[in-house]
């Protein structure tokens, strides 16, 4: 151990909330599969090949857009919420290892939200934490999904067999036979943790039965509270 301090390399630190330069530019976060996350800085989703989650799954169906995005909203105590990317202003983006974050302050708060890829699997890790506050706030979170390959056009019809199956906290979003499903769960951490993660995964249950289901289990999706973490 030499106690060197991991590096970090900070894109962007501005007051600014999501000033037009920065829409033009992108993060890329990978699995080592050939699946990937990757979106603007400024939090749009302007290409194609832009998502949260894009799986490597095998062949014939090759990489598959399962999450487009996850909107996050605050509950307030009069009951309205505010959407923390529209609302919050942006403080800054950083890339840690090669993990990004993005930082906002929304009624007196400062949020962090990160993204994490494990190697070799088809799951990205979607985490919100409270920095510094001392108080909780309740999050609405919101995925959007438009299951399709990802060299496939945006503009083409979405499927009309969308389902949706919740058990507990396990929530399965489906498209019919020929797509796998998309399995999300929320998990809020205790307060000397990182606070609450949200998980996508595309499950692979479709295509390797004979795994047990704690290996097929995914991660998720849903309405957690946020405790102070510092």
């Amino acid at each position: 151990m030499t106690g060197e301090q991991p590096k970090v390399d900070v894109i962007r630190v501005s007051r600014d909330e999501n000033p037009v330069a920065d829409a033009r530019r992108e993060w890329l976060v990978t699995n080592g599969l050939g699946g990937f996350a990757s979106a603007t800085i400024s939090g749009e989703i302007t290409r194609r090949h832009h998502g949260f989650l894009i799986a490597a799954l095998p062949a014939p169906l090759g990489r598959i857009v399962m999450l487009s995005d996850v909107e996050a909203e605050i509950e307030r105590a009069d009951g309205t919420t505010a959407n923390i990317r529209e609302t919050g202003q942006f403080l800054g983006f950083t890339v840690a290892m090669g993990l990004p974050s993005w930082r906002y302050e929304i009624d007196g708060m400062t949020l962090e939200k990160s993204v994490v890829m494990p190697a070799r699997h088809n799951i990205v890790h979607i985490t919100f934490r409270s920095i510094g506050g001392d108080r909780s706030v309740r999050l609405r979170l919101r995925p959007f999904t438009n299951f399709r390959r990802l060299e496939s056009p945006v503009n083409e019809a979405l499927a009309a067999s969308y389902a949706l199956n919740v058990q507990g906290k396990l929530y399965e979003i489906t498209a019919g036979p020929d797509l796998p499903a998309l399995r999300m769960i929320t998990r809020r951490a205790a307060r000397t943790r990182p606070s609450p993660r949200m998980a996508a995964r595309a499950a692979k249950a479709c295509f390797r039965p004979r795994r047990s289901a704690a290996t097929t289990r995914a991660a998720g999706c849903g309405v957690r509270d946020i405790s102070p973490w510092n």
